[in-house]
């Protein structure tokens, strides 16, 4: 009886080798994922979508349905710029004999668009899958991928992904031109630098003055930058200087202009720098409330049942900076509301103190400017040749702390 036992193990042993075998030899292959199976499955029950597969998907049980994807599942955009719009093609087909069920599940950023054209292939029948992506950062690699369902045995899920690298297309440094304090009559000249990353070739076309005020004192000219400096700007492969020069006589006042660079790509857009100044005379004057654009210092609205003392900052530049001067307050309007003087500088200082005061009143006055009453004024003389008399118009309300029915305007 051994003999015969010990045959019945070994055929035993044998045909469960020889099954397990088979199973190894012709089991489908483990696929890897960027989402987790059990979190892709659970996200397409909570979706609502049905399950598929033979049954649901109505499969001739002697027939099988085989996905094939006709390119790469990986698309490479390579360089992007932020907020650039790109979609990539994804062509699949049913390369089997029963029908094709693909469903969306998953995909790995809510900033990827996906678009399915046909969700049931027949035999031979091919499908357009488009993914849409618009980087909103910037970052050297990025991948992002979208998770499908299909009734495939083989490939119960399919991956499509996209990937590249998100830099900047034209960058200028710095990012505006800022020619600080220039006296009037003084030129004066700033530059920037602006660096290509993506496309070979890529240049500046030419460049124009958005204000035309200020464009008549204002000259550019475009220069190249050398390997040296390009190579020190990581990721550029281009790079050009834009000098932009002040010539002199621009009026006293802010100088806000916009420089336009027009590229040798005309779909890239043209690229905005501001510029930004100050123009000031050989004696500049300071101090809260003076808008150094219009030359008005202006109060705002004023208490009548308390003084009121504001001051303003006269700094000689230029020539008048190299003498003394001798200033004096020789008119102010109302001289019956406000008083002036003016304090020369201290040994810690250059500048010139305009300290005014406002009397308290009983009643309203309205000077702002309009038709309720003119501006104050306060009327400076002095000994530099270059401005011997300064106006300040002078804009305030001062309102009455007795509720007078009769109240008069100064």
């Amino acid at each position: 009886m051994k003999p015969l036992a010990t045959f019945l193990v070994t055929v035993i042993l044998g045909s469960v080798v020889g099954v397990a075998a088979a199973y190894i030899q012709y089991a489908p292959a483990n696929h890897v994922y960027g989402f987790s199976k059990p979190d892709a499955l659970s996200r397409e029950a909570d979706s609502g979508v049905a399950p598929i597969g033979p049954a649901s998907a109505g499969v001739n049980p002697t027939g099988r349905p085989r996905v094939e994807v006709l390119d790469e599942n990986t698309f490479d955009f390579g360089v992007m710029s932020r907020n650039e719009r790109r979609s990539h093609e994804f062509h699949i087909r049913n390369a089997g004999d029963a029908p094709l069920t693909v469903a969306f599940v998953d995909k790995s950023c809510q900033c990827t668009d996906v678009e399915i054209s046909q969700t049931e292939l027949a035999p031979n029948e091919t499908s357009v899958i488009t993914l849409t992506w618009q980087p909103s950062t910037f970052k050297l690699d990025f991948h992002q991928t979208a998770r499908f369902r299909t009734n495939d045995p083989g490939r119960i899920e399919l991956d499509l992904t996209v990937k590249g690298r998100v830099q900047q297309v034209v960058q200028t440094n710095p990012r505006n031109v800022q020619f600080g304090t220039v006296l009037s009559g003084q030129s004066a000249e700033k530059s920037l630098e602006i660096f290509f990353y993506r496309e070979a070739g890529l240049a500046v076309d030419h460049v124009e003055l958005n204000d035309d005020a200020s464009s008549a004192y204002l000259t550019t000219r475009i220069e190249p930058l050398s390997e040296e400096e390009i190579k020190a700007e990581v990721g550029a492969i281009g790079g050009q200087r834009i000098v932009v020069s002040l010539t002199g006589g621009l009026p006293v006042g802010r100088l806000r202009q916009h420089l336009r660079v027009h590229l040798s790509d005309p779909e890239l857009g043209a690229v905005e720098v501001p510029i930004d100044g100050d123009i000031v005379g050989n004696l500049q004057i300071l101090g809260g409330g003076f808008n150094k654009d219009s030359g008005i210092w202006d109060l705002g609205r004023l208490s009548g049942d308390q003084p009121h003392v504001k001051k303003l900052f006269i700094i000689p530049h230029g020539a008048a900076a190299d003498a003394p001067i001798e200033m004096k307050v020789v008119k102010i309007d109302p001289d019956n509301v406000l008083s002036a003087e003016i304090q020369p500088p201290t040994t810690n200082t250059s500048r010139y103190t305009l300290s005014l005061r406002v009397q308290p009143i009983d009643r309203l006055v309205n000077r702002l400017g309009s038709q309720q009453g003119d501006m104050a004024e306060i009327v400076i003389e002095t000994t530099s040749p270059e401005a011997p008399i300064i106006h300040i118009p002078v804009a305030f309300v001062i309102e009455s702390h007795i509720d007078a029915p009769n109240s008069e305007e100064e």
